[in-house]
């Protein structure tokens, strides 16, 4: 796994870098789970529209702030995704909770993420590389936490994931 500040200098390029290497030059479908009815629990969706809105990546983006895919939708949206894109590599992006020291670290692994974690919801394992946005720390009441996460946070980290993302997909540049 690696874990990188968000706003560490070349983070971007770093997250790109790696993710051209996961994906060995296929395709993906990228996952963006979560919800902007919850801040804590925005970042994928917020992920999902900088790509499709601002950046109009070449690939298939599944998650949006308009089109959720959330705990309600997805296990009917992983099965759909692993019916009709059966020959990509699906890349999932969800928010995190985690240690104090690790907010704002941007995790890559190429392993799969288990979203509702921190609210201790039951759901499947998604995609077959992950991007994680620790966006506040795990604590007693982790609903509570996702409510009181800071937006302005939560947007930088998506920034950052879109534009590894694009890098990563589309050979481009900012």
């Amino acid at each position: 796994m690696l874990a990188l500040d968000s706003l560490s200098e070349n983070c971007v390029l770093k997250l790109a870098k790696n993710l051209k290497l996961m994906l060995n030059g296929k395709k993906p479908v990228i996952l963006c789970v979560g919800t902007q009815k919850v801040v804590g629990d925005s970042l994928g969706p917020c992920v999902g529209s900088l790509l499709v809105e601002k950046y109009k990546i070449k690939t298939i983006v599944y998650g949006l702030n308009d089109f959720n895919v959330n705990a309600k939708n997805l296990l009917i949206s992983k099965q759909f995704v692993e019916t009709v894109h059966r020959d990509r590599l699906v890349i999932a992006v969800d928010a995190a909770l985690g240690k104090s020291e690790d907010i704002g670290q941007i995790q890559l692994a190429g392993n799969g993420l288990y979203p509702g974690s921190a609210t201790n919801k039951n759901l499947p394992c998604v995609g077959d590389i992950s991007l994680k946005g620790i966006v506040n720390r795990k604590g007693f009441d982790d609903m509570a936490t996702l409510l009181k996460t800071k937006a302005a946070e939560v947007c930088v980290m998506a920034e950052v994931i879109a534009k590894s993302l694009v890098l990563a997909v589309e050979d481009c540049a900012f």
